[in-house]
């Protein structure tokens, strides 16, 4: 079996996470993989303070990422299946997609964010190319016309079988082969002399850390030991996050990653009550549980299939209570123990490559049996 990926982006979490880590296990069982990066992630554009010279520059640059795009369309021949992460380019036009199923090839829809609803961030990919998008028929167009549409989470999956009934939840998950508890949190008694709140994340979700500035401010003044660690690619609002708590910016990168989650005492990942967040993932709960880290997230969308609370980790609501649920966290050892062994074995079971890799094989092979009727 030879599949192509066109993967939303070489670093991108979707890709290193949805498609990359997955490579050398497809490949031990005989798949053959190649990978095309399909979609300009963000760091593909540019930023400019002059409007005009931004959109100009940045749709310049969708023009050569569709023409290399085209280019590499014949490896589609190469394949038996094509798996798509996302539309092709965004704000386009369908051609792209109409060209690629011109190849006859079985197409995997993967979708792990709510592309059917408004971005928190519309500017984020403003150009003249946004003029000519069409809205969610270009999506739905791709989604019907898949043999089937992996879904990340269930409000994603929802949606999708509106249009597609060959719609599975394959969450994303994690190497935790890889991702493994390195520390001993039983010998953390009470309190230590410094307590670290870890977050981990792309800067354009900084936003959302920065709406619970007053929640920090209320901890620090209970737990004067504790801190806040943020490890991300570009440091936003780092003054008014240090006018919050002591804070910590550690910059991003692959080789970084591992060691800075070890560092975190308590993972966090709040979120406002929003129809966009509703289609994340909870990778970051993921990333935290498989390290062992006692966590907390916002009792929204995929976090709430993740963290049953109380025993695996902690949902919050409001403020009020996660400043309750953080305070608990840095005084209760056992709690703290609890959650690290609870969510591990959770991560192991449900949101590993073990768990979902015999799952997304026997779908490659479904996908190919329907092609042959």
């Amino acid at each position: 079996m030879r599949i192509l990926f066109f993967i939303e982006g070489k670093d991108t979490p979707s890709s290193r996470f949805r498609v990359q880590q997955f490579i050398p296990y497809f490949k031990k069982v005989g798949i053959k993989c190649k990978m095309v990066q399909g979609h300009p992630h963000k760091t593909f554009y540019v930023s400019y303070k002059n409007l005009i010279l931004k959109r100009l520059v940045n749709s310049f640059l969708y023009f050569v990422k569709t023409i290399t795009i085209i280019v590499q369309m014949p490896l589609i021949l190469w394949s038996d299946i094509v798996v798509l992460q996302r539309p092709l380019i965004h704000h386009m036009f369908i051609f792209l997609e109409k060209l690629l199923y011109r190849f006859k090839k079985p197409v995997i829809f993967d979708i792990d964010d709510a592309l059917f609803l408004k971005s928190k961030d519309p500017d984020q990919y403003e150009d003249i190319f946004v003029k000519l998008s069409q809205g969610n028929f270009r999506l739905n167009w791709t989604i019907k016309k898949a043999t089937y549409v992996f879904a990340g989470n269930s409000f994603l999956a929802n949606y999708c079988k509106k249009y597609n009934p060959n719609t599975k939840i394959i969450p994303t998950v994690i190497n935790t082969d890889r991702y493994k508890t390195q520390f001993d949190i039983q010998k953390k008694e009470g309190e230590k002399e410094l307590s670290i709140i870890g977050w981990m994340g792309t800067s354009t979700n900084l936003d959302y850390l920065v709406r619970y500035l007053d929640v920090f401010k209320e901890i620090y003044t209970m737990h004067p030991n504790a801190i806040l660690m943020i490890s991300t690619d570009t440091f936003f609002y780092k003054k008014e996050i240090n006018n919050a708590i002591p804070t910590k910016f550690i910059k991003w990168s692959k080789k970084n990653e591992l060691h800075t989650l070890h560092t975190y005492d308590i993972g966090i990942m709040p979120l406002p009550n929003e129809p966009w967040v509703k289609g994340k993932c909870g990778f970051k709960l993921i990333q935290y549980m498989a390290c062992g880290l006692p966590s907390i997230g916002a009792n929204i969308g995929a976090n709430k299939e993740i963290i049953q609370d109380g025993i695996n980790g902690y949902l919050a609501s409001d403020k009020m209570e996660w400043v309750e649920k953080i305070s608990k966290l840095l005084k209760d050892q056992s709690l703290r123990a609890k959650f690290s062994q609870n969510g591990r074995k959770t991560i192991e079971e449900k949101y590993s490559i073990r768990a979902v890799l015999p799952v997304m094989i026997k779908y490659f092979n479904e996908t190919l049996k329907l092609s042959l009727r």
